[in-house]
């Protein structure tokens, strides 16, 4: 399985309540410095007001820790944390229980990211006006939620809505991001409905609550609530892209493509541009992908993810050196993004560069060990290299890491197969069906074991169940061949390869090197006995045959088991031209 990045959803919105204090006690009458109308317009939030009263020593200690508060609030707006901080720090020396300037000062360390200090100011706040804390409480369960402690912010916004229920959608709303970052949907869901109850133009609720449905897979529900919000607010963004990451869930891509669009029209940015190329990916449509991966590059070049994505996009259209290019770019902007040395690994694997593949993989799982995949593709490295006992280790690996990733176990049977060790090989196809049932891979790899156990019955049915699955797959129909031909269905046979052929004329070049040690033990005409004639009385059938599949094994086997008949010459002069 090959790794791919999620698709972007947009940010989770804390829904702000309760803003800056600026001014609920007035100041008092001025003394001698500051003039009435300083006082006036520093209630009116201007600096060089509220620094002359500041200044002015004649004023009471609470006029000047107003006034400290107030032009706090102004350099706040103007996100000057560090000098609202200082002011609010001066108006609360002033005055030890103004609590506005401790509200105050807990959203400036909030904002510069410090949510020990905002912490200790709420809590100071809790206990200087216990009875009405609400506010204070919920500004707590936000700086908690922040540092990651969800159960403290959780009990923080509880307490808010206890004292203050009718007031409480804020709370509410935040406390169901706080069960939602716990995976707890269901709460998250209870409390995001009972924030739109309270408040049914919530934008926010909506879009949250979709992401809690998103969450369960519950697309359809998800999918409800951005259309919601999308009504009440033509204009967000949020809510496009996240219908759009829900349709493309219930891989509805062209409706993907759609909402995609509409977020990019109104505010275009890399991260849209990429889902709006991972939907185009998934439809097929890798021009149209590699379009939109490019311009998220113009519009932002030092995101990795997108020069890998567009990698993936060249890779899938064969251009494997513009694959590596874009994935060497992402490694360089980011050293560590295990995704892009794996599928660098995978280029330089279907280049044939095994050896540089492997180094790729090693290094993918030293970035992170737990990464099936990396194994998985060494794995098959390993295998087309012929260090056969290396491979499977891999694979060993990569089933512990996910017992339930039928390609494992598939790759696993192929190299045991390699080693014609062919009863765990179908063991492993076995277990790769039962977990894939509708994967015609394994049906393939079974048939092709059984075939060289000489079951050619079993090996027909299973060739047969691949080709049920994908009637197109030309290895089955060409596997199929083979076994008839070993049957005795001779006309069958090569009906089945012929048939192949047309859907991949390079399908026995592919089947013999796909499947790695030469199918030359599979290939020969009917099993009947020689006639009368001797052995060269079946010479010209068996040639026939060899002339059909046209692959050097088919006629090294006619010269193994004719040397000395009609077509032998014939058959070494092929050998010759293929090789060539």
């Amino acid at each position: 399985m090959l790794p791919q990045l999620l698709l972007i959803r947009g940010d989770t919105v804390h829904w702000p309540i309760w803003g800056i204090v600026a001014l609920v006690t007035l100041l008092a009458a001025p003394a001698q410095g500051a003039s009435r109308k300083d006082h006036d317009d520093c209630k009116g939030q201007k600096i060089a007001s509220c620094t002359r009263i500041v200044n002015d020593r004649s004023e009471s200690a609470r006029n000047r820790a107003i006034a400290y508060n107030l032009r706090g609030t102004v350099y706040s707006a103007k996100k000057d944390y560090d000098r609202a901080i200082a002011d609010y720090s001066e108006a609360i020396r002033l005055d030890p229980k103004y609590t506005h300037a401790y509200y105050n000062r807990g959203l400036a360390w909030r904002a510069k990211g410090d949510h020990d200090r905002a912490i200790a100011d709420y809590s100071e706040l809790i206990r200087l006006e216990p009875k009405n804390a609400f506010a204070n409480y919920y500004h707590r369960g936000l700086a908690w939620d922040a540092k990651g402690d969800h159960d403290r912010a959780i009990a923080d916004y509880s307490e808010s809505i206890r004292l203050h229920p009718k007031d409480a959608g804020a709370a509410y709303y935040n406390r169901g991001n706080a069960w939602r970052a716990k995976k707890d949907y269901d709460r998250a869901i209870a409390d995001y409905s009972e924030a739109i109850r309270l408040d049914p133009k919530s934008v926010n609720a909506f879009v949250n609550r979709g992401f809690a449905y998103d969450d369960k897979k519950d697309y359809d529900r998800a999918i409800a609530d951005y259309s919601e919000a999308i009504r009440l607010d033509p204009k967000s963004v949020n809510a496009f892209v996240n219908r759009g990451v829900a349709y493309y869930n219930k891989k509805d891509y062209d409706r993907a493509i759609v909402d995609y669009s509409k977020a990019i029209r109104l505010e275009p940015s890399a991260l849209r541009y990429n889902n709006r190329g991972l939907a185009y990916d998934a439809k097929k449509d890798y021009d149209r992908a590699i379009a939109d991966y490019s311009e998220a590059i113009r519009l932002d070049p030092k995101v990795a993810g997108s020069y890998y994505l567009r990698g993936d996009q060249y890779r899938a259209k064969g251009d494997l050196d513009r694959a590596i290019a874009d994935y060497t770019e992402a490694i360089r902007l980011n050293p560590k993004l295990a995704f892009a040395y794996n599928n660098r690994g995978i280029a330089y694997y279907d280049k044939k560069d095994y050896d540089r593949a492997i180094a790729d993989y090693n290094e993918a799982i030293r970035l992170d060990p737990k990464r099936d995949a990396a194994y998985n593709n060494r794995g098959a490295a390993w295998r087309d290299k012929g260090d056969h006992d290396r491979a499977i280790a891999d694979f060993n690996e990569a089933i512990r890491l996910d017992p339930k990733e039928a390609l494992a176990y598939n790759n696993r049977g192929r190299a045991y197969a390699d080693k014609k060790d062919y009863d765990r090989a179908i063991a492993d196809y076995n277990e790769a069906i039962r977990l894939a049932p509708k994967e015609a891979v394994a049906y393939s790899t079974r048939g092709l074991a059984w075939h060289a156990k000489g079951d050619y019955d079993r090996a027909i049915a299973d060739y047969n169940a691949a080709l049920q699955i994908d009637p197109k797959k030309a290895d089955s129909l060409y596997g199929r061949g083979l076994a008839k031909l070993r049957n005795g269905d001779t006309a069958g046979g090569n009906a089945d390869i012929a048939k192949a052929k047309a859907i991949n004329a390079n399908v026995a070049e592919e089947f013999d090197r796909y499947y790695g040690a030469s199918t030359a033990h599979l290939i020969s005409a009917a099993k009947a006995s020689p006639g009368p004639g001797g052995d060269c009385a079946a010479a010209e059938l068996h040639w026939k045959s060899a002339e059909t599949l046209n692959i050097v094994p088919g006629y090294q086997d006619h010269l193994k088991r004719f040397p000395n008949c009609a077509f032998a010459a014939q058959a070494r002069a092929k050998i010759e031209a293929l090789k060539d």
